[in-house]
């Protein structure tokens, strides 16, 4: 027995495995069983790297156990470090600005943008009633005629979701290349919701997508709308010394006077910016829409 426990090593050993299995057995009906099941497996680790006696198993033990109890990202920043990786920590410096909005923050932002259209509505028409038309409703920009959404119960909103994702689906084909939704940029503590993200020769293409069935969007909306988008996109341009492109898509039935005035204003407003800004105006038969629409 003397001889057993001669070792600090063995009798730490023997502490560690005895304590994990006792913890583990008592996970089994306990309301804490994750976290009971966490210290067992460190404990049951630690066992298995004193026995193994090897420099290699301790560095592999101290990986494991701190994948239990830190984050992923915490560990691949030790890695790099240690193989020296800057491709690494490049890749992180331009994903760290982008998160993925979750359904219901997409969904509320779309509610709040479709309500800023239409206090832009009324603002531009100096009263309600110039935007009503009989047998329709003025929602956000938008007007349904009869429509299936109205009839459903459905938000204006979750027209838009629908219109968007029929846009992309014509964009990605159109440019053969996966366009990300639905993506969070924060950069100096500004933070700006950005509709689809796209890589193209090195650049990063933003899409913001904006929809009528009227034919027509407030111009301030759109003048304010891009405005804020340059204003976070620059930042991370100079930021991250990356090539940033804004592609604001307009989709509906619109007139060559409207697009000309657009196209107008908006050159007129970012000529002092040193950034790539498209405008691209589709109709709803181009986006593959026109039966649902109709």
């Amino acid at each position: 027995m003397n001889v057993f426990f001669n070792n600090y090593k063995q009798i730490l050993t023997v502490i560690t495995m005895v304590s994990s299995v006792i913890i583990i057995i008592l996970s089994i009906k306990n309301k804490t069983r994750n976290h009971m099941l966490r210290i067992g497996g460190i404990l049951t680790v630690i066992t298995l790297s004193i026995l193994a006696n090897n420099a290699w198993c301790y560095f592999a033990a101290i990986f494991i156990i701190g994948t239990t109890i830190t984050k992923l990202e915490f560990l691949q920043i030790i890695a790099a470090i240690i193989r020296g990786d800057n491709k690494y920590f490049d890749f992180e410096k331009h994903r760290l600005d982008l998160e993925i909005m979750s359904n219901r923050e997409v969904e509320e932002q779309k509610s709040k943008e479709y309500d800023e259209i239409d206090d832009e509505e009324h603002k531009e028409n100096g009263e309600e009633e110039n935007i009503q038309q009989e047998g329709m409703d003025s929602i956000g920009g938008t007007l349904f005629v009869n429509s299936p959404f109205k009839e459903a119960g459905l938000k204006p909103y979750h027209y838009a979701f629908l219109v968007e994702e029929y846009t992309f689906r014509f964009l990605e084909k159109k440019y053969n290349s996966f366009i990300k939704r639905n993506v969070r940029m924060v950069i100096n503590g500004s933070a700006l919701e950005i509709d689809g993200l796209m890589e193209s020769k090195g650049r990063l293409v933003i899409f913001e997508i904006k929809s009528s069935r009227s034919g027509r969007l407030p111009y301030s909306y759109i003048e304010k709308s891009i405005m804020n988008q340059i204003n976070v996109l620059n930042q991370y341009k100079i930021k991250n010394k990356r090539e940033v492109e804004l592609r604001y898509v307009i989709v509906g039935n619109f007139s060559d006077n409207y697009k000309t005035n657009i196209f107008k204003r908006i050159n007129d407003l970012v000529n002092n910016f040193d950034m790539m800004i498209k405008i691209d105006f589709y109709t709803f038969k181009e986006i593959g829409m026109e039966d649902i629409v109709e």
